[in-house]
């Protein structure tokens, strides 16, 4: 892989562009090739531009830094090299390169971590070159071709309309059609505000779409997630499942199977996964066939990260936000989208004027986020099966509306209010018309909304 590596960087351009930066002398183990890279690396940085094979084959004849038994065997090295039939599959020699890179670079921290773990010193450093070594990617995608892409780009308009939808008309609208792909997108509630199970129901409307879903817990069990979306998709009151005879749900779910998307609920248990092991999963998925269409994590604050800890990270605030930019890493890497929720304070209960002030986790999330709403509850909003979505940002389409939403809690079901709910052009009149007029008793500031 050595000769392959050093031959490609002096016949390939395309592949000394994306390969080069990514090399240093410790990988190449060959004496011969190890100055054989050395003298390409100075000629880079005299030049800084790719060599071709004369121009090194002439460097190394040159060189008064190189004893002369070694530099007899490099020029034979060499001329083996230069001679031997280049591959011209690119993008190949670019995979096996990365992966070379990969397997050398982990290898070496595996041994360095066995150093520090037998010196009794903080383990760290091991995490970070270990992520280090796995994050190795060689960028294969030249950009785009602004004068020679109009029609992708003129597709990809109409395309972007085109999300995954939620199965809230209301809410598909206001995020452009659905949710993207390589979007994270958060839902903030306080604790026991319904962000779970607005999660669950629309993890169930995109199941029976035929969407694939991939639902991962780190609050409930797999069971009792499980059950919201059973009494969604089986329309079996979530309270009388447990009363509801054995042959009827199977019959009601018999009756379904054939329209559904193939749903995996996976728990974890608090403060273990992070995107590293998500990306495991998904491969270890793959094996069987498996490729989901969307993921959902319930919920953000409740992961770990890949990259640091809390202690390293100095508070919840860096460490929360790294953990947001690694899933938005991820959502961009397996392109797709990742919906999550974010923990309230409980000054957000019932305050529709809920602002990221109320954020509890972490503000670096609201600005990583693609899109972040307030999930806004009352006792009476309650009692009138009703909550509140607030858009705090969406890069989708940049609508911050805000939407009243009914809820039939008996079947974990969520739906538009008033057909579509509340646009951003209602008046404060028309708003307080449609609310109820039992919600005036709860004190609550409507006119601090913004629509």
């Amino acid at each position: 892989m050595e000769e392959t590596v050093l031959q490609s960087l002096m016949n390939n351009e395309i592949y000394f562009s994306k390969a080069f930066t990514h090399l240093d002398k410790e990988l190449f183990q060959s004496p011969e090739n190890n100055i054989i890279f050395e003298v390409i690396q100075d000629y880079v940085s005299q030049h800084s531009t790719k060599p071709n094979y004369k121009e090194i084959g002439l460097t190394i004849k040159e060189s008064n830094k190189i004893n002369k038994t070694l530099k007899v065997s490099t020029i034979e090295k060499f001329k083996e090299i230069a001679m031997d039939k280049p591959i011209d599959n690119v993008d190949f020699i670019i995979q096996k390169t990365e992966q070379w890179v990969q397997k050398l670079k982990l290898t070496k921290s595996i041994f360095t971590a066995a150093d520090i773990i037998q010196a009794d010193e903080p383990f760290e450093p091991i995490v970070n070159m270990v992520t280090e070594a796995l994050q190795i990617s060689f960028d294969t995608d030249k950009g785009l071709e602004y004068q020679s892409s109009i029609q992708e780009r003129a597709e990809y308009y109409h395309k972007r309309l085109k999300g995954i939808s939620t199965g809230i008309p209301g809410l598909d609208t206001v995020l452009g059609g659905g949710y993207m792909k390589k979007t994270l997108n958060i839902i903030g509630s306080v604790s026991h505000g319904g962000k779970s199970a607005l999660m669950a129901a629309q993890a169930a409307n995109m199941t029976l779409a035929g969407k694939n879903v991939l639902y991962i817990t780190l609050e409930m069990s797999e069971e009792e997630t499980a059950k919201r979306i059973d009494a969604n998709i089986l329309d079996i009151d979530i309270n009388e499942l447990k009363n509801t005879p054995i042959d009827v749900i199977s019959s009601k779910f018999n009756s379904v199977k054939d329209k559904l998307g193939n749903l995996i609920i996976k728990e974890y248990a608090a403060g273990t996964l992070n995107t590293l092991m998500i990306e495991g999963l998904l491969s270890e998925l793959a094996i069987d066939g498996y490729v989901p269409d969307i993921i959902f994590i319930d919920y953000l604050g409740l992961m770990a990260s890949s990259r640091i800890t809390l202690s390293s990270a100095g508070g919840s605030y860096g460490y929360i936000k790294a953990i947001a930019e690694e899933c938005h890493g991820l959502s961009k890497k397996i392109d797709m989208p990742i919906v999550t929720a974010s923990q309230l304070n409980r000054g957000a209960y019932g305050n529709v004027d809920a602002g990221l002030e109320s954020v509890s986790d972490s503000i670096g999330l609201v600005q990583t986020a693609d899109t972040f709403c307030f999930l806004i509850n009352s006792d009476t909003m309650k009692e009138n099966n009703q909550v509140l979505l607030k858009f705090e940002k969406n890069r989708n389409t940049g609508q911050l509306n805000s939407l009243m939403l009914e809820v039939d809690y008996a079947h974990m079901r969520y739906m538009d209010f008033d057909d579509g709910g509340m646009n951003n052009t209602m008046s404060q009149q028309e708003l307080n018309t449609m609310l109820p007029e039992a919600m005036a008793g709860e004190g609550l500031d409507f006119g601090s909304i913004n629509f």
